[in-house]
């Protein structure tokens, strides 16, 4: 299963013990912030989702606010299309575990052929259902 990052109850009203978008925004940058993001927007998409979403916190449109919900991956962890833009933006925290990934891996997401990421959606298919595109299931990080 694929490690989640960044999924925030803002987004999952029917998961209210996913964390609060709220308590991990921040007033400054964040170290390694750019890259963060830089990375963030460098993942694969592995399910992608049609739809339009405006900023949570100011109802304003971003880049990513179309297809935001679209679940992207670089294998080992599992975010929302649209993080990258709340990293960049309210400069949220994400978890110290993913950073070191983000650290070791050089800043750089693995390629993964198509192959990879459809054994990716059917291993989390099999685990979390047929709607686990659309759920912040699996194993939650922050």
């Amino acid at each position: 299963m694929l490690r989640r990052v960044g999924f925030f109850r803002e987004f999952y009203p029917d998961h209210p013990s996913l964390p609060a978008m709220r308590d991990h925004m921040g007033t400054r940058r964040i170290r390694s912030e750019a890259k963060i993001v830089e990375y963030l927007r460098a993942g694969h998409i592995l399910a992608g989702i049609m739809e339009w979403l405006p900023d949570h916190f100011d109802g304003t449109r971003f880049d990513e606010g179309s297809g935001a919900a679209s679940l992207i991956t670089d294998g080992v962890w599992a975010w929302r299309l649209d993080l990258a833009h709340y990293v960049e933006k309210y400069h949220v925290q994400v978890p110290d575990e993913f950073v070191r990934h983000l650290v070791e891996s050089g800043f750089r997401v693995p390629e993964l052929s198509q192959q990879d990421l459809i054994a990716l959606g059917a291993a989390e298919k099999q685990g979390l259902g047929v709607d686990w595109w659309t759920s912040p299931g699996g194993r939650f990080e922050g």
